[in-house]
């Protein structure tokens, strides 16, 4: 089952633009093509966009990549600093085949995407990551009693 993943090269301008700062986000999907899997595009962001909007394009049925730019504030030094992951999304509805192909691929495609590093989601909560306007947890809630 494993082997090489093929990056297409609308993957590979997909990457590009997001790498450039042009589109928030790309969204790939492996597909099956004879003997080899073929990385293609299923979804670019358009400039505006944000994890809220990516979140309305994956469904909890199906694996996908994803490259993802956002804004971080550096708390030190309150510096406003922009990133780009590479990311895993495997949501808990999907089947187990799938689960192991995009398993299976992730180090190859996110290697030949120029990542050292991935993230893997698996629920909607996992994108609070990404939201610059998390606060950190603190027990302003929590009152003590006395």
């Amino acid at each position: 089952m494993a082997g090489k993943a093929i990056i297409s090269d609308e993957a590979e301008a997909a990457r590009k633009s997001v790498w450039g700062r042009k589109a928030p986000f790309a969204v790939f999907e492996l597909e099956e093509q004879k003997t080899d899997r073929i990385v293609k595009v299923s979804a670019v962001g358009n400039k505006g966009e944000d994890y809220k909007d990516l979140m309305k394009l994956l469904n909890d049925k199906n694996c996908r990549y994803f490259l993802y730019d956002y804004v971080s504030i550096d708390p030190k030094f309150n510096k406003k600093t922009e990133k780009t992951v590479f990311v895993f999304w495997s949501p808990p509805n999907c089947n187990q085949q799938m689960k192991m192909m995009y398993s299976a691929y992730l180090v190859n495609c996110r290697d030949d995407m120029k990542f050292a590093h991935h993230e893997t989601l698996q629920d909607e909560d996992d994108f609070s990551m990404f939201d610059p306007n998390k606060k950190d947890d603190d027990d302003e809630d929590s009152e003590m009693s006395d």
